[in-house]
C-alpha cells in the first residue's frame, strides 16, 4: 500500500489533514484516515470506483477530498482503468477529446476551487461525452 496525504474540506471551508494509503495491485481499496471520520476502508472493481465509493462516505457529512479524481472534469475511462486499476484519469475541457497528455493521477493533490460533487462530476461527464455523439 502506498500512502498520500491529502486534505478534506468542508462544506464550512474547514480543511483537516488526512491520508489516503492505496492498494497497488488488486484487491482495489484505499484506506482513509482522519481526525473527524477516523479509518474508513473503500474497496471497488479499481481505484477510481473505490475514491468514489469514499467520496459518497464524506460527502453524506458535508465533506469533500481535495484531490484531482474528485475534480468536476476528471474522467476515468474504461482504458484507463485497465492501464492503471483506475488510478489515472483524464483532466478535460469541454468540446476537446480527452488527451494522453492530460492523464491525471487521481490520488495527486487539488484545489479546493476545482473540486465538485459526485453528482457535478456526472454531469459533467455526461455533457462532455454528450459533445462527441452528435
Amino acid at each position: 500500500m502506498r500512502i498520500k496525504n491529502l486534505s478534506i474540506i468542508s462544506v464550512g471551508g474547514n480543511k483537516e489533514a488526512c491520508t489516503v494509503e492505496i492498494s497497488e495491485s488488486p484487491p482495489w481499496v484505499l484506506v482513509f484516515n482522519s481526525e473527524a471520520f477516523g479509518t474508513i476502508q473503500c474497496g471497488g472493481v479499481d481505484l477510481f470506483e473505490c475514491l468514489i465509493s469514499l467520496r459518497r462516505i464524506l460527502e453524506k457529512r458535508g465533506f469533500n477530498i481535495l484531490c484531482q479524481g474528485a475534480r468536476s472534469n476528471v474522467i476515468s475511462s474504461r482504458m484507463t482503468k485497465q492501464m492503471s486499476g483506475g488510478r489515472l484519469a483524464y483532466l478535460t475541457q469541454m468540446g476537446e477529446p480527452a488527451k494522453e497528455a492530460n492523464l491525471v493521477d487521481i490520488f495527486e493533490p487539488a484545489l479546493e476551487t476545482d473540486i465538485g460533487s459526485i453528482e457535478e462530476q456526472k454531469t459533467y461527464q455526461q455533457s462532455w461525452l454528450d459533445m462527441f455523439s452528435k
